[in-house]
């Protein structure tokens, strides 16, 4: 199975004391993966990014949602491919 390469999109209510440009961070996702090893692999990139401008952030993923279907979070047992 081909790997999925999706992009985050952080909520518009969070403020950032940096850019942080989802297109310069895309994930490339075996579907067969676990929504909460995505959510980890979210937090580790954010933790990177921010270090590199020195601002040395820590961000954690509570829930995530798929922006086509944003009414209903997806539950971190299901599989990446479940959902894109």
């Amino acid at each position: 199975m081909a790997e999925l390469e999706l992009l985050v999109w952080l909520h518009p209510s969070m403020q950032i004391p940096f850019k942080f440009e989802s297109k310069e961070h895309p994930f490339k996702v075996n579907p067969n993966s676990a929504i909460v090893d995505l959510m980890d692999d979210c937090e580790q990139v954010f933790e990177d990014a921010s270090k590199k401008v020195g601002a040395n952030m820590e961000l954690q993923i509570n829930v995530l949602w798929n922006v086509k279907d944003h009414k209903k979070a997806l539950n971190p047992n299901d599989k990446v491919g479940q959902h894109f």
